[in-house]
């Protein structure tokens, strides 16, 4: 699992955000490491590529580790309570 610390919900993005600091490339990556966290089917593509979000730091580590998911292989998998945050609907 992921390392919450700097990236969750009391972690340093959203006080950053909130005083106007984040830059997009840290949205990106905290963006990352929310869905990561939070998104069960996002959860295990990144499992199954190897991928450990505690090893993305910057947004050239989600460019070169992240793999680039699509459609069929997202959507077709998986039901629609395993792709929202948290892992169930509302």
């Amino acid at each position: 699992m992921c390392d919450r610390s700097a990236y969750g919900p009391r972690g340093a993005v959203p006080r950053l955000r909130a005083a106007g600091h984040l830059s997009p490339e840290d949205a990106v990556v905290g963006a990352f490491h929310r869905a990561a966290a939070e998104v069960p089917a996002y959860r295990q593509i990144l499992m199954e590529a190897g991928v450990d979000p505690s090893q993305v730091k910057t947004l050239e580590d989600f460019r070169t580790r992240v793999p680039i998911i699509d459609k069929p292989a997202t959507f077709g998998r998986f039901g629609v309570a395993e792709l929202c945050r948290g892992g169930q609907l509302g």
